[in-house]
């Protein structure tokens, strides 16, 4: 997959994952949502991978846009807060919101 909006690259088994939308803070669009899954994807297939190196290309590291309710950022903070990127990122639930 042609990434439009992150940047991945994989090397000495650290996998990195740059949120690539500096001129919109990097809020998440359905695009860029399917591109950080792949990445994911191709993570959890990747026995080798033994780091992942989240960073964002903006001066906040992402902004929510999703929803722009206070308990989708309560929501986002948490997971990434508690480590949980991965299930963040594939059900919402799973943080406990």
């Amino acid at each position: 997959m042609a990434y439009q909006h992150i940047l991945f690259s994989v090397q000495d088994a650290i996998a990195r994952l740059t949120l690539n939308r500096p001129d919109k803070l990097n809020s998440f669009t359905e695009t860029m949502h399917a591109e950080v899954r792949d990445a994911l994807d191709q993570i959890q297939n990747d026995s080798s991978v033994r780091v992942l190196v989240i960073t964002g290309l903006a001066v906040d590291f992402v902004r929510a846009s999703i929803s722009p309710t206070p308990a989708w950022r309560w929501w986002m903070a948490k997971c990434l807060i508690l480590g949980m990127w991965w299930s963040a990122i594939t059900s919402r639930s799973s943080c406990g919101l």
